[in-house]
């Protein structure tokens, strides 16, 4: 069940959908299919081929050619930070608001806070009005100025905040029992390579560290795409080898719930906002050409764990489909898989 304090954060915003893992419940009440199409039944032009294919494709970090020194393990954040912000938003910031209202025992405006990955800092814009202090870490010094340079010019106690880069997992250039809450968003997929993601060891360990730099009662929230979540993204359809390499590299939900408890987190829960969109507006999201646009590509990660053939494919099928028109099916058999999924998962729980 959602705090009341969660529950009147969303109720001002996003419609929320809990317990994700129950998605067959979930679907049933919503009057969609009791069972989601297998990867793959529903990808536009391709077989089982392909799917074999992505089973046995290069892994991540070599596939990429990335390491994890820009923050990523095969992302180019160097290149992303120059068009992140012209479609991307922070989503769901209402329900992090409000865990950490629910969280902590202090009133938000008095919280130290700290941003995880704070990327060109979308997040930390939408909450620093409402916290005392914000302490900004991302391992990528490109997104890392954006992100300072989009809080400096909200104007405020620049006293307030602090930007720090640092390469997750580990956190050790914060002290012990410093913040009062803390948020990961979108991120936890970039810091693992082949050799850790088997046990998702620096997902544990930056779990760890987050328990250790929050102050007892404190909160931690993730906001993470779990891998059913995947299939709810339209454009992933005309790239299942790609599709299926990101599903690869994202922690499982009963993980995800798993580590935190282990860590010491108390209360662990999870909130999907089904209204909520990688992409701003909605329009820009489901626009049947955004894919076809370099910008707009890269402006989601996922597309950069595919192939320069698969892409290519993908490129000349979206744009015959447009001209077909069969585009639309594609993106409204993907929508009704939103609805009942949601895009992302919020998984929040106190140390």
């Amino acid at each position: 069940m959602l705090s009341n304090a969660v529950r009147a954060a969303t109720r001002s915003g996003a419609r929320t959908r809990t317990g994700i893992a129950r998605g067959h419940n979930v679907r049933r009440r919503l009057g969609c299919p009791t069972q989601v199409p297998l990867p793959g039944a529903h990808v536009r032009g391709f077989g089982t081929a392909a799917l074999a294919k992505a089973a046995a494709a290069p892994k991540i970090a070599r596939a990429t050619g990335q390491d994890n020194e820009d923050g990523s393990v095969y992302e180019n954040y160097h290149e992303a930070s120059q068009v992140y912000d012209t479609i991307r938003h922070p989503g769901g910031a209402e329900v992090i608001l409000g865990a950490w209202a629910a969280g902590s025992g202090l009133p938000l405006h008095k919280q130290a806070v700290l941003d995880i990955g704070c990327g060109t800092g979308n997040y930390a814009a939408a909450v620093a009005p409402h916290v005392g202090s914000l302490t900004c870490m991302d391992g990528n010094a490109s997104m890392l100025a954006k992100c300072e340079a989009k809080l400096r010019g909200l104007g405020g106690d620049a006293s307030t905040l602090r930007f720090v880069q640092n390469l997750l997992p580990s956190l050790e250039c914060l002290e012990s029992n410093t913040f009062d809450s803390a948020m990961c968003n979108l991120v936890i997929h970039h810091i693992e390579d082949d050799t850790t993601r088997p046990t998702w060891a620096n997902f544990t360990a930056l779990v760890a560290e987050a328990k250790r730099v929050l102050k007892p009662g404190g909160t931690l929230s993730f906001n993470h795409i779990t891998p059913e979540q995947v299939d709810t993204y339209w454009y992933l359809d005309y790239v299942p080898e790609c599709k299926e390499r990101f599903r690869s590299t994202l922690v499982p939900t009963d993980k995800m719930t798993s580590i935190m408890e282990d860590a010491g987190f108390s209360g662990v829960n999870r909130t999907a906002p089904i209204d909520y969109v990688l992409f701003r507006p909605t329009e820009t999201y489901l626009d049947p050409r955004g894919p076809l646009d370099t910008s707009w590509r890269k402006s989601a990660s996922m597309w950069a764990v595919g192939e320069e053939d698969e892409l290519a494919v993908a490129l000349r099928r979206i744009a015959d489909d447009n001209e077909s028109g069969a585009i639309s099916d594609v993106i409204s058999e993907s929508e009704q898989r939103r609805a009942a999924l949601g895009h992302t998962c919020f998984f929040y729980g106190t140390a």
